[in-house]
């Protein structure tokens, strides 16, 4: 029988199959299945954060173009809205955040891998955007998770496969040097509790399953438990109790989602999403972070 992560659904957006989509699968992580969502306003490689109410889906790469715009996807109701675009158009970004603001961070600013240290803030409340306080290091392709308090971005590449951290404290957009990941990749996927984020799955020069646990409280980061594929350009979401692992490409594109109960760090697999992608972004409207 299947963990229920409790109340709540994950929106899983965008990516790429053979092209970029606009789909979103809906994830209940009570009953661990999955339906059709609304699609994005624009069929996009990208990222998200959000809250309990909205999640945003931001900036990213389609067809030959770098993206600054980012569509709000209401939960209840399922609805669908252009939001504020980001200061500066870039993909291969993550973004962590927590009730009342997004925090998108690094990425690239070209088609190729040009990285770059900067961050906007998106105040969900009036879709605002502001520029934030920049990362220590130009990094592409991180993945990013937090709590109320903190967010972690981590992993990614400068030039060369990276386990660098870095803590973004959202009061005072205060930016400082994490605890460093056990091993250093790309492309890789983060959810979260409200005292865990778990980095998972990315891309050494080949994919790998194993995931990092990163405690907020003292900065210190174990081994956790390898998902149950080796895989990249994955995305993750989730709520309090569990992280849901979705997409990405192992041998081929894969549909597969990964459950992470945080207690006991335990890996079991969870629904398919509709269509087997890469480079998704998902957001949930009971986050992990332990936040509303």
């Amino acid at each position: 029988m299947l963990p229920s992560g409790g109340a709540g659904v994950g929106i899983f957006g965008g990516g790429y199959t053979t092209v970029e989509v606009a789909t979103t699968d809906i994830y209940n992580y009570n009953s661990n299945t999955v339906s059709s969502g609304t699609n994005l306003a624009t069929a996009v490689e990208g990222v998200a954060a959000g809250n309990s109410t909205v999640g945003v889906f931001g900036a990213g790469y389609t067809g030959t173009t770098v993206l600054a715009t980012t569509t709000t996807y209401t939960y209840s109701g399922n609805t669908v809205a252009s939001g504020s675009a980001l200061g500066t158009a870039r993909w291969l970004l993550a973004a962590a955040g927590n009730s009342t603001v997004g925090i998108f961070g690094g990425g690239s600013t070209a088609s190729g891998t040009v990285p770059t240290t900067s961050t906007d803030v998106y105040t969900y409340s009036g879709n605002v955007v502001s520029s934030g306080t920049v990362l220590g290091t130009a990094i592409s392709a991180p993945a990013a998770t937090g709590n109320s308090t903190v967010g972690i971005f981590g992993g990614g590449t400068t030039g060369s496969n990276t386990a660098i951290t870095y803590q973004y404290t959202y009061s005072g957009n205060v930016v400082s040097s994490g605890t460093v990941l056990g091993t250093a990749r790309e492309y890789l996927a983060a959810t979260g509790s409200p005292t865990v984020g778990i980095f998972g799955g990315g891309l050494t020069g080949t994919q790998v399953a194993l995931t990092d646990q990163y405690t907020y409280s003292g900065n210190a980061v174990v081994g956790g438990t390898a998902l149950g594929s080796a895989r990249y350009e994955l995305t993750a979401t989730g709520s309090p109790t569990v992280g849901i692992f979705a997409g990405g490409f192992g041998a081929a594109l894969t549909a597969a989602t990964d459950i992470y109960t945080y207690s006991g760090s335990t890996i079991l697999p969870g629904a398919n999403l509709g269509t087997a992608k890469r480079a998704l972004a998902g957001s949930s409207s009971n986050p992990g972070g332990g936040f509303s």
